[in-house]
């Protein structure tokens, strides 16, 4: 990887590992063209101009949640007129779709409710 100053700056230095301390000071001053071409540098060194790509699949069972964080649009209450819980039939009739379009990789994230019966 890269190195970087306090301020957040990439220094031109050989691609090697940087400190946590490094990586805070990327995440809050750091310019994302800068970062994204270091990135590239990165990918470069170990791959060559190759990119490799997945076909995901998110499958959300639920809306429905109980945290109601305050950064998530996601979640909604029980009785909204957008909330949903997908059944286990649902779930296998998604994923033998994704399936048969190639899916490499799968996700399963969504809301946390007792009414999964997941306790």
């Amino acid at each position: 990887m890269t190195r970087a100053d306090k301020s957040g700056r990439l220094s031109a230095r050989p691609l090697e590992r940087i400190s946590h301390e490094q990586a805070l000071a990327l995440l809050i001053n750091g310019e994302t063209a800068e970062l994204m071409e270091r990135a590239d540098q990165i990918r470069r060194q170990f791959h060559g101009r190759n990119a490799y790509f997945v076909h995901s699949l998110n499958l959300n069972p639920t809306n429905i949640c109980e945290n109601r964080c305050d950064l998530c649009a996601f979640w909604r209450e029980d009785n909204d007129s957008d909330a949903y819980m997908v059944t286990l039939d649902q779930a296998r009739q998604i994923l033998h779709r994704a399936k048969d379009l190639g899916i490499t990789e799968l996700h399963i994230v969504g809301g946390v409710t007792a009414k999964l019966g997941m306790e």
